[in-house]
């Protein structure tokens, strides 16, 4: 799959080109009797297909199939999407949805969507964090304010590993979470770095997932297939180098390999979910996380958002040593986080 050459978001003519081609959204239910068919087609720019994806998948449809091309500036993308029931999508309130989550406004605003994001892999976390001034409500842009909580977050972050400190950066500009969390994550070697995970779960880890890369000399590009058991789903892309060359060794070939699974492990959310939802307020994600701690939970993956004046909060929790919680401990925390005002029932 090649993408060609993409908009800048932060480019003043990428802005302009995305405003004067805003996304084209249809939804087809007559083409197939087995699915819906969401074709969306725009301005083509990094992280285009990871926002259209999140969106479905944000409103709880499963993409069954998928055609994704591109044609120079331009992408055209055909989803074949059913209900959490495996039906296709008859409810014209869903149906609406869909169209304003991937039209024209909803586009400027996926990048801005989460206020906090965090990830685990291989012994490592990576968090995006956005925050604002509590008397303002806006961002904070004194540069002394901004280096001090850089540092005191640094020493929070540093725990106890002595041979890797935390990295953190400060961005003012928009910032796309999930590409940034994978960006992190790939610059801190994570596909890479096992840790202490024992090693008969590790190959029992990778059984249930198979990436392949293999260069298909006669069409100029590199084929990659990953497929994952447990999900029965595999997906097939045509790569190549920006230079228009295919992979060229070995050693990039296993790397790629690597990468793709780490990617992909990255986003395979385990624990128990827990979604809180209530009032927002100056201080309620770090009383929700304290209260995690003091019930000797560890949070393997977050999603917090705020919509409007109501905070709704998305947590994956395990114990401390990466097991499954008992409901007693569940219970607990979750009374505890309705006594101090973080979950409405």
């Amino acid at each position: 799959m090649d993408y060609g050459p993409h908009l800048d978001i932060d480019d003043e003519y990428g802005k302009l080109v995305i405003r004067m081609n805003p996304p084209r959204v249809t939804v087809d239910n007559t083409s197939s009797k087995k699915a819906t068919l969401v074709k969306v087609d725009s301005a083509n720019r990094h992280g285009s297909l990871l926002e259209v994806v999140q969106a479905i998948t944000d409103l709880n449809l499963t993409i069954r199939r998928a055609y994704i091309s591109s044609d120079g500036e331009w992408f055209m993308d055909v989803f074949h999407v059913v209900d959490e029931d495996g039906n296709k999508l008859h409810d014209s309130e869903v149906i609406d949805c869909i169209q304003q989550s991937l039209g024209a406004k909803a586009f400027d605003l996926w990048s801005l969507r989460r206020s906090v994001e965090v990830w685990t892999h291989n012994s490592r976390m990576a968090s995006v964090v956005y925050i604002t001034d509590e008397a303002t409500g806006g961002p904070i842009d004194d540069a002394d304010r901004l280096s001090k909580i850089k540092q005191l977050l640094r020493y929070v972050l540093k725990g106890n590993i002595d041979k890797r400190c935390a990295k953190t950066a400060i961005s003012l500009g928009v910032t796309h979470t999930e590409r940034r969390l994978h960006q992190m994550m790939y610059a801190d070697r994570d596909y890479d770095d096992r840790g202490d995970v024992d090693e008969e779960e590790s190959l029992s880890d990778r059984s249930k997932l198979l990436v392949t890369v293999e260069n298909c000399s006669d069409k100029g590009y590199s084929v990659v297939n990953d497929e994952i058991y447990m999900l029965h789903m595999m997906q097939e892309y045509y790569i190549r180098h920006s230079d228009g060359f295919p992979i060229s060794s070995e050693a990039e070939r296993q790397r790629l390999i690597l990468c793709l699974e780490a990617a992909i492990k990255r986003r395979n959310t385990e624990g128990v979910r827990l979604e809180l939802c209530c009032d927002d307020r100056v201080g309620l994600l770090s009383d929700v996380t304290r209260i995690f701690r003091e019930h000797g939970l560890t949070v393997t993956c977050a999603e917090v958002s705020t919509r409007g004046s109501q905070a709704v909060n998305v947590f994956y929790v395990m114990d401390a040593s990466g097991n499954q919680v008992q409901s007693q401990t569940i219970e607990a925390a979750l009374n505890e986080c309705q006594l101090k005002n973080c979950w409405m029932l």
